[in-house]
């Protein structure tokens, strides 16, 4: 098992820097261009809407309870941990570093 998952993390890498450096032209001028960005925009409202729909093997209340705080309250404690990050630095005056 481990082998298989340290190939699949070797596998989406290469991939990933693959892709980063492969620029993208899309035949079909800006129609096409157009659709498959929609499509791109699709996908991650997709990965980002449908974890809040719990998986039919969560049987009890008390599991989808959990699961919902899990996915929910997550990216809202990072979010609150971002935005105290933030308000807290120190503010100052942009200095430029040649004059």
């Amino acid at each position: 098992m481990k082998k298989t998952m340290r190939l699949w993390d070797l596998v989406l890498m290469n991939v990933t820097a693959i892709t980063y450096f492969i620029p993208y032209r899309v035949p079909g001028g800006p129609v096409s261009a157009w659709a498959i960005s929609l499509l791109g925009l699709f996908s991650v409202v997709m990965a980002i809407v449908l974890p809040f729909f719990p998986s039919p093997d969560l049987k009890s209340g008390t599991d989808i309870l959990l699961y919902e705080i899990e996915v929910g309250g997550g990216p809202l404690l990072f979010a609150w941990l971002g935005w105290l990050l933030y308000s807290r630095r120190e503010k100052r005056a942009f200095e430029p570093a040649m004059r």
